[in-house]
C-alpha cells in the first residue's frame, strides 16, 4: 500500500490515441522510456510508415518489439501503402492480401488511419478499386473486433459520409483543423483525436466545439500523432497535451477525461481508462490538478517511475538487418534536382509551408531562367524542393519550389518522407541540395544539412530510413536539437521543427499542394501539375 497522505491527486494512466513512434524516429523502446514518466502508459501506435517503406516485414519487427515492453502498446496497421497510387512510389504496395496476415501479429488492434479514402470522390474517380479494397479490409477488421481509424481531413456531408462507410461504420479521425468540422465529425458519431503534436497543433480550434458549442465531450480524444523527442523530453507527453487543453478552458477533470476513459472507451481497452476495481492499476500520482504535474507513475501496480525518472529497466531493442539497408537508389547529380524552363522568365507553382500544420497553400511567382534552368530566389523565399525515389536503382525524381522555409544558405535533406518515405530536400541552391541527398543516401537514411557544398550536420537513421536503435531518446534529443539549431544559425531558417515540416511537404492525403518523386501533387485534384506554369 502507499500512503500519499492526502497532498497529491490520482488519475489513471495516460493514453495516446494516435501516434507513430517514426516521426520521433525512435525505437518504440526508446520512446517508451521518454514517454512513461510523463504517465503516458498506453500508445496507439500507426506503423504506417515503415509499412510504406517495408511493408509486413517492417510492421512484424516493431510489433515484435511492442510486445517486450511493459506498457501498452497497441498497433494499428495501414490499410493501403502508397496512400495515392499513382501518384507516389512506396517500398511495398499493402492491400486487402495483406491484411489478416498483419492483424493476426503481437500487438496489433486494428487498422490504422484510412487515408487511401481521404478524398472520397476523386477516389472513385481516379482510383474506384482502393474504396472497395479499404472496405473489404475494414469489414474484416471488423468482424474480428478490432478498430478501423479514419482519417477525414476537410470532409463534410456526404464525403464524410462515404469516408465512414469506407471504414465500417465507426472511425476516428485525427485530420480536424476547425471547430466547424469538429462540430460535423461529432454529430455523425466520429471519435475526433484532436492533434496536439510538435508541427500539428489542432486541438485549440477542435476543443472549441465543447468551449463554445457545449457539445457533449465524450467523443473528444486526445492525441500527439508526431513528436519529436526533445519535445518529449523538455516539456512531457500526454501530461503536456492536457495542460494545453485546461488552458483553454476546460476543467482538469474533463480534460484528464479525453487521455484516459474517453480514449479507452474508443479503442475497447476495458482494463484501463479509468481506476475501479477489476481494471489494471495504470496510474498517475500528480502534485496538483491544475499544472498536471507528474509525481508518481505505476503500471498495473508496478512502479517504474518517481520524479520524471524511470524506474525500471527496458533493454534495448536491436532491429533485425532485414529492415535495414532500405535505401536503393545511387547519388543524384545537381542537374537532376532543376526545373527546367524556355526563355529568361518563369512562371513557376510554389508549395507554401505552414507553420504548426501539414496543410499547405499554394502560390505562384515569376523566377529567372539562365540555361534552360529555373533559378531559385532566396531574396524572395522562392526555394527548389525535390523528391527523390529511394525504392528502387532507377527511381525518378519529383521537382518543385517551396515558400514559408526562409531558408537563407545552404539545404537540408531527410529519409523521412510521409508517407512513401522516400528522400526530401529543400535549399537555397541545388549544390547544396546535391550535398545533403547523397549522404542520406550514404548513410542509408537519415538527415543531413549542407552549406557551401560540404555536409555540416547529419544523423543517421538506419531502420528503414526512419528510426534508429543505435543511440538512446535523450542522446538522439540532444542530436536533434544541435541539428534544428544549425538550421536555424547557419541556414536561416525560423521554423519550428524544420525536420518534421519539410517531410510532410510530401503527405498526399492533406491539401493543397504537395510534392513527390512523381513531381507536383495537387492533392485536391488528385492530379500532377507542372512546377513550371504553361
Amino acid at each position: 500500500m502507499v500512503d500519499l497522505e492526502g497532498r497529491h491527486y490520482v488519475t489513471p494512466g495516460f493514453i495516446d490515441s494516435h501516434m507513430h513512434f517514426e516521426s520521433a524516429m525512435l525505437t518504440a523502446t526508446e520512446f517508451s522510456k521518454l514517454s512513461i514518466p510523463t504517465g503516458t502508459t498506453t500508445l496507439i501506435c500507426d506503423p504506417h510508415e515503415i509499412g510504406n517503406v517495408l511493408g509486413p516485414p517492417g510492421i512484424k519487427a516493431m510489433a515484435e518489439e511492442c510486445a517486450l515492453l511493459p506498457n501498452h502498446v497497441y498497433l494499428r496497421v495501414p490499410a493501403l501503402t502508397p496512400d495515392s497510387p499513382g501518384l507516389e512510389t512506396a517500398g511495398y504496395s499493402i492491400s486487402s492480401k495483406d491484411i489478416a496476415e498483419m492483424l493476426g501479429y503481437k500487438c496489433v488492434d486494428g487498422i490504422g488511419e484510412i487515408q487511401g479514402v481521404t478524398a472520397p470522390q476523386f477516389v472513385y474517380r481516379f482510383t474506384p478499386e482502393v474504396f472497395s479494397d479499404t472496405i473489404a479490409s475494414a469489414m474484416y477488421a471488423r468482424s474480428i473486433g478490432k478498430r478501423v481509424d479514419g482519417n477525414a481531413a476537410g470532409l463534410l456531408g456526404n464525403e464524410l459520409a462515404a469516408h465512414i462507410i469506407a471504414g465500417g461504420g465507426e472511425i476516428s479521425c485525427h485530420e480536424t483543423t476547425t471547430k466547424e468540422e469538429a462540430i460535423e465529425k461529432l454529430r455523425f458519431g466520429v471519435y475526433v483525436l484532436m492533434r496536439e503534436g510538435s508541427t500539428q497543433r489542432n486541438m485549440s480550434a477542435c476543443i472549441k466545439a465543447v468551449t463554445v458549442d457545449r457539445l457533449d465531450s465524450r467523443h473528444l480524444i486526445c492525441a500527439t500523432d508526431d513528436m519529436l523527442a526533445e519535445d518529449i523530453e523538455k516539456h512531457g507527453h500526454m501530461d503536456e497535451v492536457i495542460r494545453r487543453v485546461i488552458e483553454e478552458g476546460v476543467s482538469p477533470v474533463e480534460a484528464i477525461q479525453m487521455a484516459t476513459i474517453n480514449a479507452a472507451a474508443w479503442h475497447g481497452l476495458s482494463g484501463v481508462g479509468c481506476l475501479a476495481p477489476s481494471k489494471l492499476a495504470d496510474i498517475v500520482v500528480l502534485h496538483d490538478l491544475e499544472s498536471v504535474q507528474v509525481k508518481s507513475v505505476y503500471l498495473e501496480g508496478r512502479h517504474v517511475a518517481e520524479d520524471k525518472e524511470l524506474l525500471v529497466p527496458l533493454p534495448s531493442y536491436v532491429y533485425p538487418v532485414s529492415v535495414k539497408r532500405s535505401v536503393r537508389r545511387g547519388p543524384v547529380a545537381s542537374d537532376e534536382l532543376k526545373v527546367t524552363a524556355l526563355g529568361s522568365l518563369a512562371a513557376v507553382r510554389a508549395i507554401e509551408l505552414i507553420e504548426f500544420q501539414n496543410l499547405t497553400g499554394q502560390k505562384t511567382f515569376m523566377l529567372p531562367v539562365e540555361q534552360g534552368f529555373v533559378q531559385p530566389s532566396v531574396e524572395h523565399d522562392v526555394l527548389p524542393l525535390a523528391v527523390v525515389g529511394r525504392h528502387s536503382r532507377q527511381a525518378s525524381i519529383g521537382r518543385a519550389f517551396v515558400t514559408g522555409f526562409k531558408l537563407k544558405a545552404g539545404a537540408m535533406a531527410e529519409s523521412v518522407s510521409h508517407d512513401a518515405h522516400n528522400i526530401i530536400a529543400a535549399g537555397a541552391n541545388y549544390e547544396d541540395m546535391k550535398a545533403a541527398i547523397n549522404r542520406v543516401i550514404e548513410m542509408q537514411g537519415g538527415l543531413a544539412i549542407a552549406k557551401d557544398g560540404r555536409v555540416i550536420g547529419e544523423l543517421a537513421l538506419p531502420v528503414a530510413g526512419l528510426m534508429t536503435d543505435e543511440i538512446s531518446g535523450r542522446e538522439l534529443s540532444r542530436k536533434m536539437e544541435a541539428l534544428t539549431r544549425l538550421a536555424a544559425e547557419e541556414l536561416g531558417t525560423k521554423v519550428r521543427g524544420p525536420f518534421m515540416h519539410l517531410s510532410f511537404l510530401s503527405l498526399t492525403t492533406s491539401p493543397t499542394w504537395k510534392i513527390t518523386d512523381r513531381g507536383l501533387i495537387d492533392v485536391s485534384n488528385h492530379t500532377i501539375l507542372s512546377p513550371v506554369v504553361q
